[in-house]
């Protein structure tokens, strides 16, 4: 530790030449200028004695099996029918004060009229019915102000998911200084563990509006933790002997071959880990309400309790096993908020000279916001169009990350098999998973019980489609953005990447408040789903290159060693 912290106070022009002097990286020979760029000064030069070791890569992917509950058990599932729930009780209560809220026809005892009582029909959604004949539209509750409680619930998450961005854009460019890239992970995975965790106090309904709060709060830390979490890939896979050994004594082609083959497996593992921790705390989330036969809204709170502990206790052994592998030294004299901003605007602006990075980034925005919406709205759709119960809906989030974790595995060998580009890969599961909104689509054509997401079995189908193309799209996201960073500069480089992500990411959730709020349907999202699927995927084929762009950025020394270099 008394290295890291004489490195982290060292000038730059002093780290460049000790690392380009030192008897200390004769394990990987001498430093050039162009490798200095290649390691970014955040792995080979501040830490040339520690290439990487099988301890802290699954140090790495500890991180991923303890946040990634969060993703596919919390924010995915219990918080949005938390929050539903809540809303809604609160809102019936203010609007029939003199009213119990009606009851399911199926719950009523046999002697009692099927009056009044809540009747849900599969591709219909809930109706009232009065007397045996008569089924009407179930009367649309709302909270003061008007809003709908599932449009509540989804302006919720996308007023996260902005709050996300903006958190990137003040703190991800300090992933590239000193120790902050492991000190923001901590205490961003402190902070999301606890809020998540004090959703057990969300006791009645007028709370719904503490439990808005504290998505917020848990996403946006989440969120935050994401970037600091990703900015150690590229810097694992430059610090492996295997790739490091094959730039100096192979050709390019060699070395990126090797190179990319390695960063598609860290990727792909880091996700299967994480899908897998989200199967196994759904599926004792499950057992425990089948145990117990507890209330539903105690449930949610439950889940989302075991979810914050979670999260905190295996990320413990990341902060353990993970290297601090500093970056630049912090500059003197400046505001931590101030100079990410100013960082994060130098980085944009130089994105602009990276054509394909530009390219990619644009339509990442698109289509990171297209397959997240389906997450969302595919929770909210089963329960309130297809009718299914709470333990229909664990089914359906058990069934979707136990498919992503297959699916990683499935396409990393396909490509292996096939010899396929990461970008080629990425493609293919764009346009398997325009499918699924187009399949939606069908359900305006066709009968009660036809086909178009109109029966309990075609969402499970639709969960195990989307899961398995889920873990693989976010892979080979991962992937062929890290290729296209310019060395030295992963941390703002992965800042941007999460504020493209949860940038547009608020734009999903907000067109489905607006069309539910508007319309009271959820039907019509699919047509945006589908051009945010469709549109991406042809302008990455047409426009795109993925060589020239990884081959543009790895021949870059980063503009801060650069210039330190000339001085």
């Amino acid at each position: 530790m008394q290295e890291e912290s004489e490195v982290g106070s060292a000038s730059l022009v002093e780290l460049v030449q000790s690392a380009k002097n030192s008897k200390d990286c004769t394990i990987f020979g001498p430093l050039s200028e162009l490798d200095i760029g290649l390691t970014g000064l955040t792995s080979e030069i501040a830490q040339p004695r520690f290439p990487l070791t099988r301890h802290e890569l699954n140090a790495w992917y500890a991180y991923d099996w303890a946040n990634s509950v969060y993703s596919s058990t919390a924010i995915a599932l219990f918080f949005p029918l938390l929050l539903v729930n809540l809303a809604e009780n609160y809102a019936w209560e203010q609007e029939y004060k003199d009213q119990e809220q009606p009851k399911y026809c199926d719950a009523l005892d046999s002697d009692e009229v099927r009056q009044d009582c809540l009747y849900c029909e599969a591709g219909e959604g809930t109706q009232i019915e009065d007397g045996p004949v008569y089924k009407g539209n179930m009367p649309n509750v709302r909270l003061p102000g008007g809003l709908d409680p599932v449009s509540f619930a989804s302006t919720m998450a996308s007023i996260s998911v902005l709050s996300q961005a903006i958190t990137f854009m003040s703190l991800g460019a300090y992933a590239d200084y000193g120790s902050y890239r492991k000190r923001f992970l901590i205490a961003c995975t402190v902070i999301g563990s606890i809020a998540t965790s004090f959703s057990i106090v969300l006791y009645k309904p007028s709370l719904y509006w503490l439990g808005g709060i504290l998505v917020i709060v848990s996403n946006t830390a989440y969120g935050a933790s994401i970037v600091f979490y990703n900015s150690y890939l590229p810097l694992l896979v430059e610090s492996t002997p295997e790739v490091y050994a094959t730039k100096t004594n192979h050709s390019q082609e060699e070395w990126l071959r090797i190179r990319d083959e390695t960063e598609n497996r860290y990727s792909a593992f880091g996700f299967m880990y994480g899908y897998a921790s989200g199967v196994l705390l759904t599926v004792f989330c499950l057992i425990l309400f089948f145990i117990t036969g507890m209330e539903q809204r105690l449930f949610y709170r439950v889940a989302l309790l075991l979810t914050g502990i979670w999260w905190m206790v295996f990320a413990l052994y990341t902060f353990a096993g993970l290297q601090v592998r500093p970056g630049l030294p912090a500059p003197k004299n400046a505001s931590l908020l101030l100079e990410g901003w100013r960082n994060a605007y130098r980085t944009l602006k130089e994105i602009r000279h990276h054509k394909d990075l530009t390219i990619f980034l644009v339509n990442y925005f698109i289509y990171s916001d297209g397959y997240s919406t389906i997450s969302s709205v595919g929770i909210y759709f089963a329960q309130r169009d297809i009718c299914m119960d709470t333990m229909g809906l664990i089914v359906i989030s058990v069934l979707a990350p136990l498919s992503a974790f297959v699916g990683n595995f499935f396409f990393l060998k396909l490509q292996t098999m096939l010899d396929v580009k990461s970008k080629n890969m990425l493609l293919l599961n764009l346009s398997i998973l325009a499918l699924l909104p187009l399949w939606a689509t069908f359900g305006w054509f066709t009968p009660p019980g036809g086909i178009g997401l109109k029966n309990e079995w075609e969402m499970y189908v639709f969960a195990v489609i989307y899961g398995l193309n889920l873990g693989s799209v976010q892979s080979y996201s991962r992937t062929v953005f890290a290729d296209l960073i310019p060395a030295g500069q992963e941390g703002q480089f992965f800042a941007i990447y999460e504020i493209t992500d949860k940038g547009s990411s608020w734009m999903g959730p907000m067109v489905v408040a607006i069309i539910v709020q508007t319309t009271d349907s959820l039907r019509l999202t699919n047509l945006y789903l589908l051009a945010t699927m469709i549109l991406p995927g042809i302008f990455l084929y047409l426009f795109m290159d993925h060589e020239r762009g990884t081959l543009a950025a790895r021949s870059q020394v980063s503009e801060a060693v650069d210039r330190e270099l000339r001085t």
